[in-house]
């Protein structure tokens, strides 16, 4: 009898472990929200009340900047269409984009996830390869060679992205907005820079005024910042210089990103500039996932950028009465068809 229990219960364990593994993964956004809820009851800095926004703010204005895709109509309505890169095609599935009217340079992304994107440019190494489809799919960044990409090898693999879940990634918090969007996939227009990917300058808007910028370069290694300028809105001409983009233009840009900022309590507008032309990058809620952290400024602290941002978002809004105002301008963005 001891030993037919014993071979029960060999049988049973992995039944036990499905159904264990299977509880924890729905239970993980409901433990990871209200600990979020918890944390962030009365924020004292600037994390906390990014964390207070992740676990409160259910407007459909957040679903709309994190879809990549509806970000863009978003920017040619406010600020127009001049500030886009060129859309080459976009589809529910990777076979759905026009590939044969895509220039051999090119980058090819999903629209609902931090990464899941593939720059390819002749600038890269012609050595890189994208990931073998043997092996698990991860949220990656790729810049590859034109003669080393498979086609049908990068269609599998913008396809799986696009079958991926991102709102909640392992270890991190749950990123609500994302959980709300039509998974699509693009393919748009390649910018350069020195090394071959473009210079970045984020805008760090609260209340619809912009707080700080950071001006990055960055490394088609890892597509992590080569080299970072993080700037107080006071110093934001030292940026302009060092990303070489006129002062008339720079004006544009900076009222562009106010634009572009108005209806939010925070979001960070983020830009690629090519040979001193900026152009739309996306639409940041949710910095590192909730995890941000400033390092040094040209003359702040980490503290002094945490307290300064914190300044400028309290009193905490009321997300409810703000939805009801922008409610429809999202649904009817996120329902345009893509510019």
């Amino acid at each position: 009898m001891a030993g037919l229990i014993s071979e029960a219960r060999h049988y049973l364990r992995p039944v036990r472990r499905a159904v264990r593994n299977a509880w924890a993964r729905e239970r993980g956004p409901i433990a990871t929200e209200w600990q979020l809820l918890r944390a962030s009851r009365r924020p004292t800095t600037f994390r906390e009340a990014l964390a207070y926004k992740m676990a409160r703010d259910r407007r459909l204005l957040l679903v709309m900047y994190a879809d990549k895709l509806a970000a863009r109509s978003f920017v040619a309505e406010r600020v127009g269409a001049h500030w886009l890169t060129t859309l080459y095609g976009h589809g529910r599935r990777a076979d759905d984009v026009p590939w044969d009217s895509v220039p051999r340079e090119f980058v090819a992304k999903v629209n609902h996830g931090s990464g899941g994107v593939i720059v390819v440019s002749e600038r890269a190494p012609i050595e890189k390869r994208l990931p073998a489809p043997s092996r698990p799919v991860r949220w990656s960044r790729h810049f590859v060679h034109p003669d080393s990409v498979d086609p049908v090898h990068l269609r599998s693999l913008l396809d799986r992205w696009r079958a991926m879940p991102f709102a909640q990634e392992f270890g991190d918090e749950f990123e609500w907005a994302y959980g709300l969007i039509v998974p699509r996939v693009f393919a748009e227009q390649l910018l350069t820079g020195a090394n071959g990917l473009p210079q970045q300058v984020r805008f760090w808007c609260v209340k619809g005024a912009i707080v700080s910028a950071a001006v990055e370069s960055v490394s088609p290694r890892n597509f992590g910042p080569a080299r970072r300028m993080r700037l107080l809105a006071s110093e934001l001409d030292v940026g302009r210089r060092e990303l070489g983009i006129a002062p008339d233009l720079w004006r544009d840009l900076v009222d562009a990103s106010v634009t572009l900022a108005s209806d939010a309590d925070f979001v960070r507008v983020d830009w690629l500039v090519d040979d001193g032309r900026p152009y739309f990058s996306e639409l940041t809620n949710y910095p590192m996932a909730g995890r941000i952290g400033f390092g040094d400024g040209v003359t702040a602290t980490p503290e002094e950028f945490s307290r300064i941002h914190l300044a400028a978002w309290l009193p905490r809004p009321n997300y409810r009465r703000l939805d009801r105002l922008t409610r429809d301008m999202a649904r009817r963005v996120l329902d345009a068809e893509p510019v």
